[in-house]
């Protein structure tokens, strides 16, 4: 009678959170870690360690987001690395990739990744060098630094709260980033086994139960995916004004891929899922064809995984069931019909 009122009341938890958020869904779980790219431009995102990496994954924050390292790394392909960074432009995130030795590459193509970041102001956290991605940075230094900047974002105009929520944005990062770097120096790392093991049981969760942590409901509980609140966004972005701009970035795009290519590297390309709205603005204002010229232009493989309702977050960032079918059906292509090989 126990198992019967157990699984009943299982069943019902299940039903009542259909299609809430878990907190836990995005990778990597264990904080990433930030590479200076060049003035202008800003750091980037590392997922894994890209030095021993056999395949890397370059693209914008769905990449982060959308390409579990945990499943790839267990498909019999080799070791996977990301690279990634919010709103990146794809040719400036491909930078990293002219200084290391060749092996292969999947490029993530998005729209975001024609234009770059939007906000001009927020550029200016990204003129220089700075403890905000530095991992070994000390927590005093970038305490100095955050009370510099915010004081130099208010003299370009934005407001005290816009500054302080885009400084806060890189002291958090830093503290994910600076305790992987401490928990590295370990000669045993147990904290990093600790996550591991919580992460497992995480995803589990999130995928089997669909439970969600009660020390976050208040961000989380009952709270529903908005698959709208990326269209004004990408309307932006998508829009007639930006057409030259994505022309000259796409251009840019397919020197570099050739560069690569010519170099010894083998590339594929891909086009992360997003929700059918999404992907109707795309493919109504040119922009979908564009991305589908730049592998076609370079003669490279390219997987479009199209739209899949309800697959993310907020309409382009995959939730984490999404994630992982995306990450599988990726692998399966690299494998089954590219023939990929370890």
């Amino acid at each position: 009678m126990a198992l019967i009122v157990a699984a009943g009341a299982l069943a019902a938890w299940q039903h009542t959170l259909g299609g809430t958020v878990a907190p836990h869904g995005l990778e990597p779980f264990q904080g990433e870690q930030m590479i200076w790219v060049g003035p202008g431009i800003g750091p980037v995102g590392v997922g894994g360690d890209i030095a021993a990496s056999d395949i890397l994954v370059v693209g914008d924050s769905r990449v982060g987001h959308g390409f579990h390292l945990s499943i790839a790394n267990r498909f019999g392909l080799g070791r996977f690395g990301t690279i990634w960074g919010g709103g990146t432009e794809t040719a400036f995130a491909l930078l990293p990739l002219m200084d290391m030795p060749p092996r292969a590459v999947v490029v993530c193509l998005s729209p975001l990744g024609l234009i770059g970041p939007q906000n001009d102001k927020f550029k200016t956290l990204l003129r220089e060098p700075h403890p905000g991605y530095d991992a070994t940075a000390s927590p005093r230094a970038v305490r100095e630094w955050a009370a510099r900047e915010v004081q130099v974002l208010t003299a370009e105009g934005l407001s005290e709260a816009e500054a302080g929520a885009a400084i806060d944005w890189w002291v958090k990062r830093q503290r994910l980033a600076r305790h992987r770097w401490l928990a590295e120096q370990r000669w045993f790392d147990t904290v990093a086994l600790d996550k591991t093991w919580s992460y497992e049981l995480d995803r589990w969760r999130a995928l089997r139960l669909q439970t969600i942590e009660p020390t976050a409901w208040q961000q989380a509980w009952f709270k529903r995916p908005n698959f709208n609140v990326s269209s004004a966004v990408y309307r932006q972005a998508t829009n007639a004004s930006k057409a030259e701009v994505q022309r000259a970035a796409a251009k840019s795009i397919v020197g570099r891929l050739g560069e690569l290519k010519a170099r010894g590297w083998k590339i594929a390309c891909v086009r992360l899922p997003v929700e059918p709205v999404l992907r109707k603005i795309e493919d109504e204002s040119g922009t979908g064809a564009l991305l589908a010229s730049i592998p076609a232009m370079t003669a490279l493989p390219y997987l479009d995984l199209g739209s899949w309702d309800g697959a993310t977050l907020d309409g382009s960032h995959l939730a984490w069931p999404g994630a992982d079918r995306a990450t599988r059906a990726i692998l399966r292509w690299l494998r089954d019909d590219l023939g990929w090989r370890h």
